[in-house]
């Protein structure tokens, strides 16, 4: 007996609960929307998507929940929505007891933007193409030259798995990889401006600071690569000036193969 009491008591409770929720969120859902909260993560580095873009949303396909009855608000359908949005990574929507309607979104953070013969796009920080968009330009570095990407076959593929056996992804992997690479080292990122792509789909580099370029030739053995050139800032350039030479080749094992950059007369 003594055994019993304590799960009938617990019993008790959990279905007094279960009904005091069910009546509270009756009562609720007939009562209309109090407030929208929306939060935009990182909305100071990245304007794809704004709050003001989300109300113009909710107005226009939600009937304004701000007047709807709580009850009569999918949030499923909105989130889905939100989801959907091409400059959205996550989005979580939910109601307060306080009937608040909650709008929490992500953005997704391009890493490169490549520019190519019918357009340009970015590569997000997880690899997938993010359709560039007018009312914002993020500041990352860019890809341009001898670039030619199925982009379209790649964002099916991305989006729906429908894969195309004759699609060739080696470059564009390519440019993630390297993309990826100088997204995070803080070093890098900082300095380099600008990919090139020559015709034998090897790479070379633009950098902000100093008037030479870059070579790195295929993407592979980045971190050697770059710990050279580290190396060679820090010795050699900071000896002769950052304008000394016009290419600084990073091609070669254990060494660097430089070219001087002649002046006339």
């Amino acid at each position: 007996m003594k055994k019993v009491l304590p799960i009938v008591a617990w019993a008790l409770v959990i279905l007094t609960v279960t009904v005091l929720t069910g009546f509270i969120n009756k009562s609720i859902g007939e009562e209309k929307c109090a407030e929208i909260t929306i939060d935009v993560t990182d909305g100071e580095l990245y304007g794809f998507i704004t709050e003001g873009d989300v109300i113009e949303l909710l107005n226009k396909e939600f009937k304004t929940p701000i007047s709807q009855k709580v009850k009569d608000i999918n949030t499923n359908d909105i989130e889905k929505r939100l989801n959907e949005h091409q400059a959205v990574k996550n989005a979580e929507v939910y109601i307060t007891i306080d009937r608040k309607l909650i709008i929490r979104l992500w953005q997704r953070r391009p890493i490169l933007r490549v520019f190519h013969s019918r357009g340009s796009f970015y590569i997000d920080e997880y690899g997938n193409i993010m359709p560039v968009m007018s009312k914002f330009t993020a500041h990352v570095p860019v890809a341009s030259g001898a670039i030619e990407i199925p982009v379209s076959d790649l964002m099916a593929f991305q989006s729906h798995k429908e894969f195309n056996k004759n699609m060739d992804t080696s470059l564009y992997n390519d440019l993630f990889e390297l993309a990826r690479f100088i997204d995070s080292r803080p070093l890098w990122s900082a300095q380099i401006e600008q990919v090139y792509v020559d015709k034998d789909s090897e790479f070379e580099l633009v950098p902000r600071v100093g008037n030479h370029t870059i070579v790195i030739g295929e993407v592979d053995d980045l971190e050697n690569k770059f710990e050279k050139l580290l190396l060679f800032y820090q010795k050699g350039l900071s000896k002769t000036g950052w304008n000394e030479y016009r290419s600084i080749n990073l091609k070669f094992d254990n060494q660097v193969v430089c070219t001087k950059r002649y002046i006339d007369g």
